[in-house]
């Protein structure tokens, strides 16, 4: 760090949901930025202040939020185009740092390209970590029953510490999150802001259009997560499963070592949910493995290819009764912790009514249930953050130009959530990417999607498009 050279603006802004002006005091500061690849870049670290909960009638405290700018490398710059982290919970300075260290960089020649840390993320004032990790015990059955009642223990212990700890988790949602990226704007100088977000960045990405529908110039959104698609669908993991089964059909050599994939699937799980596998050493019971363990490790491992090229072999070997390869994995699963930015985040955004009784009526007709999104009802009820609501989640009409980037293969954010948000957007794109899973292929798995968006974002008409990649390589019996 260098000297400060810009020292303290002050903002009077009409930000609060009562309207009631707050005082953004900002500073920036030359500041070299390194990337894990070792690359140091010359930016600029911005610090500036806001409310903690803009709900309150009476004020309370302040957090502090804090961004890198990355400076144009062009004469003529358009708006800054700031990066929106997934998670909840990622940082945009980590990814930054990290794989997308490039993008970042080629997104310069437009403007000013700003890795933003969300409240209670990376350089941001952070939230204390939970001292309460759950663990279910792997020589005994993990039921979800039994699953549940640990994590909501933990989670009620954690609230209380993270209450006596000054933590206000109301303030922690999306609405608070976009005023935070309206006073970045403010702070930036900008009259609009380019956006640019990845999964649940996506979900702020168009609660920031809901909010403030003038201040976005266009936006990127990458693994889309709609206003009422945090909770997901028990049928879109149905959905790739079978399209895992038709993958591996038409590879020669996958085909010829997994027949029936799908149908080693049902048969591991109809067996585990008449009796859990036990697995013993020196005649004493190591580990207990139920239909529950086996249904939250697939659809876990069904964030993407890099994942699920496995599942095949993992699932030929449960068939014939050998476990042992995934007890690393189920074991990692019966213990854990809840964050309290994320865990708040997603309570809070909830789920329509409408939505909640799809999934009820999915999990019973569908392999694996509604594992994807456990322990979000134990977390949801446990927290008892206030719910954003339905006029929240209901959907999105605008004309802002979205360009909306999916993979045929994520397990996470399906090419179905971006049709259904792009379905009231007039101005919308849709860049498919066959083959692509969950996080960096987003961005970074094809050439063509950085000359998409950088074409996009230049203001030129990009249309649907789609990239193919090469066929998913799966995991061979040794």
């Amino acid at each position: 760090m260098q000297n400060v050279w810009v020292l303290f603006i002050g903002f009077s802004l009409g930000l609060s949901a009562q309207g009631v002006a707050q005082d953004l005091e900002h500073r920036a500061e030359r500041y070299e930025f390194k990337a894990r690849s070792g690359v140091v870049v010359e930016t600029e670290l911005g610090t500036f202040v806001v409310p903690e909960n803009r709900s309150r009638t009476i004020p309370g405290k302040s957090i502090t939020l804090k961004y890198i700018r990355f400076p144009a490398t062009t004469d003529s710059p358009g708006p800054p185009i700031v990066y929106l982290a997934g998670g909840p919970g990622g940082a945009g300075t980590d990814a930054a740092r990290g794989s997308r260290f490039k993008m970042f960089q080629a997104l310069r020649e437009l403007g000013d390209v700003i890795a933003f840390d969300q409240r209670g993320t990376g350089m941001s004032d952070r939230l204390p970590a939970s001292e309460h990790r759950w663990q279910v015990p792997v020589d005994q059955p993990a039921t979800r029953e039994v699953i549940s009642q640990a994590v909501e223990a933990a989670i009620q212990k954690s609230a209380v510490d993270w209450r006596d700890a000054n933590v206000d988790l109301d303030a922690y949602n999306t609405r608070e999150n976009a005023h935070d990226l309206e006073a970045l704007r403010l702070v930036l100088g900008a009259e609009k802001l380019r956006l640019c977000g990845i999964s649940y960045g996506t979900h702020l990405g168009l609660a920031y259009m809901r909010f403030f529908p003038e201040s976005v110039h266009s936006a990127v959104l990458a693994g889309m997560e709609g206003l009422d698609q945090t909770v997901k669908l028990p049928a879109d993991q149905q959905k790739l499963l079978e399209e895992i089964d038709a993958w591996v059909k038409k590879d020669p050599h996958a085909n010829q070592a997994f027949p029936d994939f799908l149908g080693s699937v049902e048969r591991v799980l109809k067996r585990l949910d008449s009796e859990p596998h036990v697995i013993k050493r020196d005649d004493k019971v190591s580990h207990v493995i139920t239909k529950f363990d086996v249904q939250r490790l697939t659809a876990a491992l069904l964030r993407g290819p890099q994942n699920f090229r496995m599942l095949p072999n993992l699932f030929k070997q449960m068939d014939e009764g050998r476990f042992s390869s995934v007890v690393f994995f189920v074991s990692s699963l019966r213990r854990g912790s809840v964050g309290a930015m994320s865990s708040a985040m997603d309570a809070a955004s909830g789920r329509t009514e409408k939505r909640a009784e799809l999934i009820r009526q999915q999990a019973t007709v569908t392999l694996l249930g509604d594992a994807i999104n456990f322990p979000y009802e134990s977390v949801r009820q446990s927290l008892n953050v206030p719910d954003l609501g339905d006029e929240f989640r209901a959907p999105l009409v605008s004309d802002i130009p979205v360009l909306a980037i999916s993979g045929t293969a994520d397990g996470r954010t399906p090419v179905s959530n971006a049709n259904e948000v792009l379905a009231t957007l007039s101005n919308g794109s849709h860049l498919t990417i066959e083959g692509a899973g969950h996080s960096d292929p987003l961005f970074l798995s094809s050439p063509q999607i950085l000359q998409t968006m950088l074409k996009f974002y230049a203001g030129e008409k990009v249309g649907d498009s789609r990239i193919e990649l090469d066929p998913i390589k799966f995991v061979l019996p040794r």
